[in-house]
């Protein structure tokens, strides 16, 4: 049976839009009984409430007991998935196809065996031109059933047909769930380890990665197939910091969906995804022509295909779209003009915030942080790297706190605070000594702030000029690239050294190499 929790119930009414919830009402008045009204009464009162007391709806619902309260959110949650299901069957092919299924099965048990089969025939074709391989095969193993039960007349062939498409459908669903499980897998690798930094566990992946990739000819490969491998590629060398091949792969993933259309409505999500891994990985290389046209790519789709999103769709679209353009900002040294848009980052957070992890939010206000840094406003900065530095009760990745608290000591040195970097460093080696994620950027980070501490200011310009052939011979480490995506160190040095802003350096940059 559905849920009966009252706060599932008010969680699933709010998260409602105007036309289905107008639907559900139309959907209840037909139910032609008392029960039917009280739906509707329960729904209003939800409807308008934030905080469920339970005590308080049953005397609005004229003081029913207990049990039959109980009974009434429950059919109420089943009625309004129900009316959910009915509006959007119409909409999504799977949940027609489903829908399909079911009649055949209603028209089989009354005997309408005939009728019936010609469903399945009608409704596998449907399924066939939108590669539901699972659905397919539920389809198929239903036609062999009534087949061996009853004497349907079909021609001659009908039961070695019937055989041989099970057979190769059930390889093909096989090889599916083997490339889907793998993607899992890879997905789960990189929330468990994130990059690589070392030799050692570069070789773990690759031997991860070839111990899962089941036996495959490409060149046979379904469009979905071929789909979920390319999403396995991506995942494989976005671990291992290639960001050139996985930009490549998640390049074929986008032109495969584009390849057939319906998977755009049918999927968004995913073709969302592969434009994000063009960004992400673009923008790592600082390839900023592809970049650029990838975010095009994006802001169109998304505003083309917005009216038809569903939750999951605008918030994934949220965290992309605007994920990129604080990347845009940052790769053209554009720091003050970035700030602009953060209060309607900040707004969309606030509005998602119950259906955000957390380390998503935390990644959004470690971006915000870094736009004020370049902004010339520390202060604005500290006070969300403080966000992230004083969460201590939801587990997350620590590298996140990691290089907030290294941003930290940036923002306390640009404010002055001097005096308190002392202690902030110490901190910062403690934390990342015990999270055991204190690679050689980071020592080296560590190693100036303390020299940087102890000096006279007129020594401080020296430091920073025997600091910066020290990053840049670090950077040139394939396994410290993920320290220099988090923290753009070389170009704050470089704007000490010149005494320019931030801005200045990252925008001659931008122009010299775009």
């Amino acid at each position: 049976m559905p849920i009966a929790k009252s706060d599932h119930l008010l969680e699933l009414i709010h998260s409602l839009t105007k036309a289905e919830k107008r639907h559900f009402k139309l959907f209840s008045s037909r139910l032609q009984r008392q029960e039917g009204t009280q739906f509707i009464k329960l729904f209003d009162i939800l409807e308008k409430t934030k905080d469920t007391d339970d005590d308080s709806i049953r005397k609005k619902l004229g003081g029913i007991a207990g049990v039959k309260y109980a009974n009434l959110k429950r059919n109420l949650y089943s009625n309004v998935l129900t009316s959910l299901r009915l509006i959007h069957s119409s909409k999504k092919v799977d949940l027609e196809i489903r829908e399909q299924i079911d009649y055949a099965r209603i028209l089989y048990g009354k005997g309408l065996y005939l009728q019936s089969l010609r469903l399945l025939e009608r409704i596998k074709t449907v399924a066939q031109n939108h590669d539901q391989e699972i659905l397919l095969l539920e389809i198929i193993e239903f036609e062999k059933l009534i087949e061996t039960r009853h004497i349907t007349r079909s021609h001659k062939d009908r039961v070695n047909q019937l055989s041989h498409e099970s057979i190769n459908l059930s390889d093909q669903v096989n090889l599916s769930v083997k490339l889907s499980n793998l993607r899992l897998l890879m997905y789960g690798k990189y929330v468990q380890m994130g990059h690589v930094v070392n030799a050692k566990d570069e070789k773990t992946i690759q031997q991860f990665f070839k111990t899962n990739l089941p036996k495959l000819n490409e060149n046979q490969l379904s469009t979905l197939d071929r789909i979920s491998y390319e999403q396995c590629l991506v995942w494989y060398y976005f671990i291992l910091l290639d960001f050139q091949q996985g930009l490549d792969h998640a390049t074929k993933w986008k032109e495969l969906l584009e390849t057939k259309r319906f998977m755009l409505e049918r999927d968004p999500d995913s073709y969302m995804h592969s434009i994000h891994y063009i960004l992400t990985c673009s923008y790592n290389l600082r390839l900023y022509k592809i970049f650029n046209n990838a975010l095009k790519d994006l802001e169109k789709f998304r505003k083309e295909h917005y009216a038809k999103f569903n939750d999951n769709s605008k918030i994934l679209s949220f965290i992309y779209v605007h994920t990129s353009r604080i990347h845009q900002y940052f790769v053209e040294g554009k720091f003050k003009e970035g700030l602009e848009i953060v209060p309607s980052t900040l707004t969309r957070l606030e509005r998602y915030e119950d259906k955000l992890d957390v380390h998503r939010i935390l990644v959004f206000y470690f971006k915000i942080a870094w736009m004020y840094i370049g902004a010339g406003d520390p202060t604005s900065a500290s006070s969300y790297l403080d966000k992230i530095i004083d969460l201590k009760s939801i587990p997350l990745r620590e590298d996140i706190q990691g290089y907030a608290r290294l941003l930290n000591l940036i923002a306390h040195y640009e404010m002055g605070n001097k005096g308190l970097l002392s202690y902030l460093v110490r901190s910062t080696n403690y934390f990342l000594k015990k999270m055991h994620d204190l690679n050689k950027v980071q020592k080296s980070i560590l190693h100036f702030f303390n020299r940087l501490i102890n000096a006279d200011s007129f020594k401080e310009k020296e430091l920073f000029n025997s600091f910066l052939p020290e990053l840049l011979e670090l950077k040139k480490d394939h396994y410290e690239q993920q320290a220099f995506i988090y923290l753009d160190i070389i170009s704050w040095v470089q704007s000490k050294i010149e005494g320019v802003t931030m801005s200045e350096v990252i925008a001659r940059t931008y122009q010299q190499t775009k």
